[in-house]
């Protein structure tokens, strides 16, 4: 899938995202996944951003994919779970993990199918751009 809110808003080279979700228990939590993962990146990603380097020099985009991509597993597990994102903190209490500009989140929640201990799913994620991989799960 070609993530093109994001390009447009970074008016860089197109990227593309790519996804395996393994579901457990059913396919309700991949298939959710499926659906909103890419779009919970775009806005972790706009996000980071917005916030720039914090002067971390030549490893900031490293640094900012890796935020990016935590505050995004974090922001989609929290709406599985059907926990509000924004109310989330990080262990250490001073960062806030997602809640960035998704006030519709509750609009799209998981589907309940199953007890939430029952089911589940793995992700992998890649995005691909015109030098290079990025991946996370």
């Amino acid at each position: 899938e070609t993530v093109g809110d994001l390009e447009s808003s970074t008016g860089k080279a197109a990227l593309h995202l790519f996804g395996v979700y393994d579901g457990h228990g059913g396919s309700q939590v991949a298939n959710f996944c499926k659906e909103r993962l890419h779009g919970a990146l775009i806005e972790e990603l706009e996000a980071e951003m917005r916030e720039g380097d914090r002067g971390e020099g030549e490893c900031s985009w490293q640094r900012q994919w890796e935020r990016a991509f935590v505050a995004c597993f974090n922001k989609v597990d929290a709406e599985i779970g059907g926990v509000e994102p924004r109310n989330l903190r990080c262990e250490n209490g001073e960062q806030e993990v997602g809640g960035r500009g998704n006030d519709e989140w509750s609009a799209r929640a998981a589907p309940e199918a199953a007890p939430a201990d029952a089911v589940g799913s793995t992700a992998v994620v890649a995005v691909v751009g015109s030098s290079q991989i990025i991946v996370s799960n």
